[in-house]
């Protein structure tokens, strides 16, 4: 990946856990080890220590354009396969799912089936009381097989649980992968903004779901496309629209 070193780096904690390649006679050169003043403003291609990563992404009504599909096994068939290709890419040694359904569901199954870590972080007691009874066993089957559940928050819901939950793991996270649309409103975006806050790289995958979900789904024709730029440590959102 391309972190882009600027002065507002120089107060992150998520640097601490980079490792710069080709800086100092091509050793990897550690944050805590020699003073960040040392490093001249610019992008550096960088590995994390130990990576965390966290995901955030749109309901399954969001991600397809026939909302009959958008529960359906196929759909998050989908989702699993495009996550876990990212996760073999990345080799996180750990990874945070929210445990909703869709991209939450496929991002901790896409960790089990890696034998990766997976902490799960549940916004309120008995968010899933509402699913279809087959996300609602496998939601269980989740609950058994995560290294970790963490219970933010007592029923009922409320939005201010959810972007709390999504604060949560952005906080223990050195990386977002998010499935974001590109538009600036709802739970997703208040995530990426205080990810942004935060000074936490997020890497969107939604140009390639929507690459995917076309092959799968050549009869649906998306109401609307926007293919955010990967955002890293404070560099600003950029739209492209078509």
């Amino acid at each position: 990946m391309r972190l882009l070193i600027s002065e507002g780096v120089f107060r992150s904690t998520v640097l601490r856990r980079f490792v710069i390649e080709g800086y100092t006679s091509g050793y990897p050169f550690f944050p805590r080890l020699i003073p960040l003043s040392s490093i001249p403003f610019g992008s550096y291609t960088c590995y994390l220590i130990g990576m965390i990563i966290a995901g955030i992404g749109h309901a399954p009504t969001q991600l397809i354009a026939n909302h009959n599909l958008a529960y359906s096994e196929e759909v998050l068939t989908l989702l699993y396969r495009l996550v876990r290709k990212e996760l073999v890419t990345l080799k996180p040694d750990q990874v945070i799912s929210g445990a909703a359904l869709g991209w939450d569901t496929a991002l901790a199954l896409a960790g089990f089936s890696l034998q990766i870590p997976v902490i799960l972080a549940i916004p309120f007691d008995g968010q899933e009381e509402s699913w279809p009874p087959a996300a609602r066993i496998r939601y269980r089957k989740m609950l058994e097989r995560a290294e970790d559940v963490h219970f933010l928050n007592d029923a009922p819901y409320e939005p201010e649980k959810i972007q709390a939950r999504n604060e949560w793991m952005v906080d223990r996270a050195d990386l977002i992968l998010a499935l974001w649309d590109g538009r600036k409103l709802g739970d997703v975006w208040n995530c990426l903004a205080y990810a942004e806050l935060r000074l936490k790289p997020v890497k969107n995958l939604w140009e390639d779901w929507v690459k995917k979900r076309a092959l799968a789904f050549p009869e649906l024709y998306p109401i609307r496309e926007i293919t955010p730029e990967l955002t890293f440590l404070g560099e600003p959102h950029n739209e492209n629209r078509r």
